[in-house]
């Protein structure tokens, strides 16, 4: 199960208190938090305080996120908050990915989210809880690892499907 095709190649929309930014490239448009728009983004992007960024269906919020783009493709997105929150479609007709950590890193370009520090993913009423979750969002696939607590994964009934893989470290 994977986000919505189109996701990928939807505009990137970004609102917050403040931005940053510099070596200005086309392609993603912002808006400040007293509305006004701007449609330059940059090599390096740094928004703070109620940061909202969505594509397609995919929204991420945070207290502070670094935006990195590299010609007019968007390559990471460091979300930090407490804790930070994202949200995409799992696919057409599908219902929501839906996760949260101290520490969200989303890489559009790999489809991958790595969520760090109390980690906890959600996917069609699985659960899954850890210090690190990486999520591979073209294949679905779930890494959980749990160097404090271990990994806590609620299962329901008809829905394993191969997933998660997961490391418990000493």
């Amino acid at each position: 199960m994977h986000a919505l095709p189109d996701d990928a190649d939807e505009p990137i929309h970004f609102r917050a208190d403040n931005v940053e930014g510099d070596l200005l490239v086309g392609g993603l448009s912002s808006s400040t938090a007293d509305g006004a728009s701007a449609d330059s983004p940059a090599k390096r992007v740094v928004a703070t305080g109620s940061v909202q960024i969505g594509q397609g269906s995919m929204r991420l919020t945070a207290d502070r996120v670094v935006i990195e783009s590299e010609g007019d493709r968007i390559t990471l997105m460091d979300a930090r908050g407490d804790p930070a929150h994202y949200r995409q479609q799992a696919g057409p007709g599908a219902g929501f990915i839906e996760a949260r950590a101290s520490n969200i890193v989303y890489r559009p370009a790999d489809a991958r989210i790595e969520l760090i520090g109390r980690a906890f993913l959600t996917r069609d009423s699985d659960e899954f809880r850890g210090d690190v979750i990486t999520y591979d969002i073209r294949q679905g696939k779930v890494v959980a690892t749990g160097e404090h607590e271990g990994v806590e994964m609620i299962i329901q009934p008809g829905s394993a499907r191969g997933y998660p893989s997961q490391e418990n470290s000493p």
